[in-house]
């Protein structure tokens, strides 16, 4: 699905891509977290003092398989004045119409969160632009064991992909990392 809206009075514009699944119930819970980011985002563009400058919305997603599970991550991308875009993340894991969350695998193996914290670690220790000690620091905070933490990943063939926000590992200009964990790191 694609939403595409231009508002000349708010001096906005969205432009919002988003799957549609055969589950009812996935449908809803994607179309929530669309929806809480357009709300938020319009109610903010209807405070838009800068009249000459459109504020915008932009949303993509990305598609992974795995067997019978479908996981999507949307990339989002909100203008509202500053010096660049507030880029984040969001995402949603489902087998058939079940969602998959950090809990359901907590549910699982209790010590998930401290296998794809010491395998994110080893990963990003091992790069070169992850040897300076403030970015190091980023990088421990956020892949310390908190579910936040884990929060956005896809379920792939490969293993368990998972996205670090903008922020979060490191500063902004170095985007959205990632760190594939095999499934048998996971063990």
């Amino acid at each position: 699905m694609n939403v595409i809206s231009i508002n000349e009075k708010y001096k906005y514009k969205i432009n919002i891509s988003y799957p549609v699944t055969k589950y009812l119930d996935i449908n809803n819970k994607i179309y929530n977290i669309i929806n809480d980011i357009r709300n938020e985002f319009v109610k903010v563009s209807k405070r838009n003092i800068i009249m000459n400058v459109y504020f915008t919305l932009y949303i993509k997603y990305e598609e992974y398989s795995y067997v019978d599970i479908t996981s999507y991550i949307f990339s989002v991308s909100s203008f509202t004045g500053g010096a660049h875009p507030n880029n984040y993340l969001r995402s949603i894991r489902f087998l058939k119409d079940k969602l998959i969350t950090i809990d359901t695998l907590l549910s699982y193996d209790k010590n998930i969160l401290i296998k794809m914290c010491t395998y994110s670690r080893s990963q990003f220790l091992s790069r070169d632009d992850f040897k300076d000690k403030e970015i190091i620091q980023m990088m421990i905070e956020g892949t310390s064991e908190k579910t936040e933490n884990y929060s956005n990943f896809a379920i792939t063939n490969n293993g368990i992909l998972v996205f670090f926000d903008y922020y979060q590992v490191a500063p902004y200009y170095y985007g959205v990392q990632k760190v594939l964990i095999p499934y048998n790191k996971l063990l």
